[in-house]
């Protein structure tokens, strides 16, 4: 999330399916760590993907003056990103809600994806906040099931 015009916060989010019989000292306090991106010695720490994440959003410095740059067809998802993030700015500016603002409940629900009952999409382990609340087919896959359906095929 942006922090400034220079600087964002990262945050990334882990589940822990606890073991059969496991239990989770102090369920109320929800762990975290701060990761570092620097070793001792000022270097970029690669040990992990998201490190490497880091370094890449790093090395790009701060603000870069795009004046001289030159697109062409090949950048066309560049420039169709720039050109909405230009819009969704107007909109706010004027004191509209940038797309996918959903103020009303009714239309804030949930969109349930094959990790939020498993680690991996097929694996029938439950856990974690969700142990007693089966949602049911995640939305991405009975929206695949239902086009199968349309077109007379099976997924």
């Amino acid at each position: 999330m942006p922090i400034d015009d220079e600087h964002t916060l990262h945050v990334r989010y882990m589940c822990h399916l606890p073991a059969p019989g496991e239990t989770i000292e102090n369920p109320e306090i929800v762990p975290s760590e701060i990761v570092p991106i620097w070793d001792a010695d000022g270097k970029y720490v690669l040990d992990l993907v998201p490190h490497q994440d880091h370094m890449i959003w790093i090395a790009q410095g701060a603000i870069t003056d795009r004046s001289t740059e030159t697109l062409n067809s090949i950048d066309v998802g560049v420039i169709m990103s720039r050109k909405m993030l230009d819009e969704q700015i107007h909109i706010v500016q004027d004191g509209g809600d940038p797309i996918n603002t959903f103020r009303d409940p009714a239309e804030n629900q949930c969109i349930v994806l094959p990790q939020e009952d498993s680690f991996f999409p097929g694996d029938d382990r439950r856990g974690g906040p969700f142990a007693d609340d089966r949602r049911g087919t995640p939305d991405v896959m009975a929206e695949l099931s239902t086009a199968y359906a349309h077109r007379g095929e099976t997924s």
